[in-house]
């Protein structure tokens, strides 16, 4: 798997993204993490970094269950987003409830991780991807 160019991080938790920021930066998975705290904010911030011909995100993390907006709904709206690079998309959450497993392969997303994660099953993820 290659290091990823930005990462971004879209979860209310901040005790959980503190823990993902650190196996991230640990492995040297990104030079660049980016964060939001919830699925409104993560848009708002693709579109500003689209917008300002930033680079894009490679990936995004995605929590399902956050305020204002959750993963379901960041989904439904990022596939009406018109930008030119379509980041990878994984959700990390603490959910195991079988409903939101059948409701993630309804999505077109890389896969689906359980906090807290590690480096080696992003990997797996990613390598399976490629």
């Amino acid at each position: 798997m290659d290091k990823f160019k930005c990462i971004l991080l879209i979860d209310d938790d901040e005790v959980s993204n503190y823990l993902t920021e650190i196996t991230i930066r640990n492995e040297s998975l990104t030079g660049r993490i980016e964060t939001a705290l919830n699925g409104e904010e993560g848009l708002v911030k693709l579109k500003k970094l689209s917008n300002n011909g930033n680079a894009i995100p490679d990936l995004i993390l995605l929590d399902i269950s956050m305020p204002v907006l959750d993963g379901f709904g960041f989904l439904q709206k990022f596939n009406e987003l018109e930008i030119d690079h379509k980041p990878k998309i994984v959700m990390l959450t603490s959910s195991h409830n079988p409903k939101d497993i059948l409701r993630v392969k309804e999505f077109n997303i890389t896969g689906y991780l359980n906090k807290p994660f590690s480096a080696a099953e992003l990997r797996r993820l990613m390598n399976r991807e490629n």
